[in-house]
């Protein structure tokens, strides 16, 4: 009981705006505390332990390299890519933004990155081509989605960390969802157009274009090919990738394309230090609350639960579903991601494979980050474009039905993404 209780502390001081690493503290002194007996060392040895994982120096090359591609001056050229593909579709700037979402989620691995890269690249020619801001705004916040889930992706990188599921299976899994949420979009652009008069931008590019923005684009399309299929063929482990990405994107940037001078380095590898210092930081504090919940027997008393439930796997997926969805409404993508050392044992003794589990987990979070009332790239996207939330959180209501398709389709129809896994014999 005096698990629950703190668990529900934590949920609680999130709710009324505490920083994710001030409630884990709290909550881990207060655990700490509960259990008793132990020395004091034991709180600083479990934080140490939960970030000293070789897996986890993919983090900052991965945020590096995020921010190396985007000073490269490469969201022009996948801008141009993605508008000869699809840029004669009804809603074509629409359309436009969500593939540029799916090459970029293949770059960044970040969705509030991408949610900022392109409401100041696309949302104000959306506007000003008679689009409505809320619309724009919505689409711009939801294709951002895709950064998570096309690999390298951070939150993946996280997720089998604190899981220990392999971050190559997880990176291939990814691929075919990711595809399976830009269409869903796509799809949904296309009918909200036809209903509101929206037009394609251009005629349909000839083979002979495409190739052309495709040839201009290139090095920034082999950097995902690179890591994935290194990762997929175990050439290289994720750490050994993100080093590889990393000084891939900086050969782009600076040789290459010509846009990173030497003095903008400095910059560059603050900006990803900062990020990679929050994200270290809510890591080892979360190792510490875990440990200390577990000597407290949350773990096992929520199997107890569903084991006296006689819980399906079909009932858990779906009340797991629901609980993820509602926290999301409510709690940053990170603090989720804390619950997979609880759930992810009790999808293992269900028979949910942990691959899949971790996909239903992204999706989940990455759906989250849209919804009311506090979406983290609707907010990133109201600030950065100027449009009142409000009005992009009605909009975002016209995609859900589609991302909540895509959502079931992965939580109960594995097959259609977990085959790639097999094909490849990750």
């Amino acid at each position: 009981m005096d698990a629950v209780l703190l668990f529900g502390v934590f949920l609680l001081l999130l709710l009324i705006g505490i920083p994710i690493v001030a409630a884990l503290a709290a909550s881990s002194i207060a655990a700490y505390l509960l259990v008793g007996g132990l020395p004091a060392v034991t709180l600083t040895q479990n934080a140490i332990f939960g970030i000293d994982k070789f897996v986890l120096l993919s983090v900052p090359l991965f945020i590096l390299t995020g921010e190396l591609m985007n000073a490269s001056g490469i969201s022009v050229r996948l801008f141009d890519l993605a508008s000869a593909l699809v840029g004669h579709l009804r809603g074509g700037l629409a359309q436009v933004n969500v593939v540029a979402n799916l090459f970029l989620g293949g770059i960044s691995g970040s969705s509030s990155a991408d949610a900022a890269l392109t409401s100041k690249v696309l949302i104000p020619s959306m506007v000003a081509r008679g689009y409505g801001a809320g619309f724009a705004g919505a689409i711009t916040a939801a294709a951002a989605m895709l950064g998570p889930i096309i690999p390298p992706s951070i939150a993946m990188i996280l997720y089998g960390s604190v899981a220990n599921v392999s971050i190559g299976k997880l990176f291939i899994a990814g691929i075919v969802p990711g595809f399976m949420v830009a269409f869903a979009l796509g799809l949904t652009v296309w009918l909200i157009s036809v209903r509101r008069g929206y037009r394609g931008e251009h005629a349909r590019a000839s083979w002979r274009e495409v190739m052309r923005c495709a040839g201009r684009a290139a090095w920034a399309l082999l950097l995902p090919v690179i890591v994935v299929v290194g990762i997929a063929f175990g050439i290289v482990t994720p750490t050994e990738a993100g080093a590889i990405a990393a000084a891939y994107a900086a050969l782009i940037g600076s040789f290459i394309y010509r846009t990173i001078r030497l003095a903008d380095y400095p910059r560059l590898l603050l900006d990803a230090a900062v990020d990679t210092s929050i994200v270290m930081l809510i890591v080892a504090v979360a190792a510490t609350f875990t440990f200390l919940i577990t000597l407290l027997g949350l773990p096992q008393q929520v199997a107890a639960h569903i084991a006296q439930q006689s819980t399906s796997p079909a009932m858990f997926l779906l009340a797991v579903n629901f609980a993820l969805l509602f926290a999301g409404m409510l709690m940053e993508a990170t603090a989720l991601l804390l619950t997979a050392p609880i759930l992810v044992p009790i999808a293992v003794r269900l028979g949910i494979d942990p691959v899949h589990f971790g996909m239903i987990m992204v999706l989940n979070i990455m759906i989250g980050t849209l919804t009311p009332p506090f979406g983290q790239s609707a907010f990133i996207v109201s600030a950065i474009a100027r449009i009142p939330v409000e009005r992009i959180f009605g909009n975002i209501l016209l995609v859900l039905p589609a991302l909540l398709l895509v959502l079931a389709i992965v939580a109960y129809l594995p097959g259609t993404f977990l085959w790639l896994i097999a094909v490849l014999g990750v």
